[in-house]
């Protein structure tokens, strides 16, 4: 089979119809030009160049050949180019799992960095509970996830992007609803939406707060999905307490209070799958993590919402 050379050096005489100028634009002197072109006649078998003295012309075999060989070596260029992108994790195709709460503000965040980074990547997005994502990640279904803790999966790594305190979503009428902030202990009488126990590790999250703060919740409904709780919120079943970021939802009939509590806060980690990374993958770390710490460093807290 022809080499990528003699393909490179008849393309040249192809095109300038002149050894020596072709030549020239290869860089090389005329006789091993000369020499590589008769060995690819002599590989195909057929003749491809007239020579005419100081010049030559295609032979109708020679015309036909030239166009595939720039075909062919236009598409090992490509082919070279995707590699390389490919290698620095800029093309390619990257399964992302993520819990609904972080569609409001993290998810968004870093798709529109990792957009500028790598346009080309085909994102495949995929809601899914926490428990599902880690097991989609040690599987190798979704490459990378941003959920709750805890992660007790040895397969899959995890760093936190976010931890943000709770606030109590009230009905626009309720009393409370006038105040600008409220003591946690201040509902330890008032009917809650609570997360569904074994489906969102918030829910130990908020029974913990109340515990916190002297009280066991008083639990009316209980609800996976925070819309559907800040929808049972305005339907007036009664308060919830979420992570603050779900304030971003402007709902009729609801309001957000900051709270004054000692307990836990809800946090938000990226997880992914141990071992070699695919370089896509490396790639969106590198966005969603600002100044990614070591493959196996311990897990610490990149970014703190502050209460308002």
């Amino acid at each position: 089979m022809p080499t990528q050379r003699q393909l490179r050096y008849f393309v040249a005489v192809g095109q300038e119809l002149h050894f020596g100028r072709a030549a020239l634009k290869l860089s090389i002197s005329q006789p091993p030009l000369s020499q590589q072109i008769m060995a690819l006649e002599d590989e195909i078998g057929v003749q491809l160049l007239r020579r005419l003295g100081r010049r030559v012309e295609l032979t109708p075999a020679g015309l036909v050949f030239l166009t595939h060989a720039r075909d062919v070596l236009a598409r090992t260029a490509d082919a070279v180019r995707a590699t390389q992108l490919a290698d620095s994790g800029v093309i390619g195709r990257l399964s992302i799992g993520f819990i609904h709460a972080a569609t409001f503000v993290l998810l968004p965040d870093i798709l529109a960095r990792f957009r500028l980074l790598a346009p080309q990547a085909e994102l495949v997005l995929s809601e899914m509970t926490s428990n599902a994502q880690v097991d989609s990640i040690a599987d190798g279904r979704v490459d990378v996830g941003l959920l709750r803790p805890p992660v007790s999966n040895a397969a899959v790594l995890t760093q936190t992007l976010a931890i943000e305190p709770l606030v109590a979503a009230v009905p626009s009428g309720h009393s409370l609803a006038r105040k600008s902030k409220v003591d946690l202990a201040a509902m330890a009488d008032e009917p809650m939406v609570i997360f569904t126990p074994h489906r969102s590790p918030l829910y130990g999250q908020v029974l913990s707060a109340c515990m916190s703060a002297g009280f066991q919740p008083r639990v009316v409904q209980e609800a996976t999905h925070i819309m559907t709780i800040i929808g049972l919120v305005r339907a007036g079943l009664g308060i919830a307490l979420l992570p603050q970021s779900a304030s971003q939802v402007q709902m009729p009939g609801v309001r957000y209070l900051p709270m004054r509590y000692d307990g836990p806060r809800a946090e938000t980690v990226l997880g992914w799958r141990a071992g070699p990374e695919n370089p896509l993958v490396r790639a969106f770390l590198g966005v969603a993590i600002p100044q990614r710490p070591a493959r196996h460093s311990s897990v610490t807290p990149l970014a703190v919402l502050p209460e308002t």
